[in-house]
């Protein structure tokens, strides 16, 4: 298609409702949402940090 004129006013936006979908749930269980919202507590995690060298603090020589 040909660019726009210079200094002329932008397109509209697409009409809404064309989107696609996306799929509800998620295959989540029902509550999920609501437990979250409600303050629920998540699991506790390990965190494992790869992104140092491999040589780090190391006296090379």
């Amino acid at each position: 298609p040909p660019p726009p004129p210079m200094g002329g006013a932008p397109p509209p936006p697409p009409p809404p409702g064309n989107a696609p979908a996306l799929p509800s749930g998620g295959g989540r269980p029902a509550g999920f949402l609501s437990e979250i919202q409600m303050g629920k507590s998540l699991k506790k995690t390990t965190t494992k940090d790869s992104s140092a060298a491999a040589v780090a603090g190391r006296v090379l020589g």
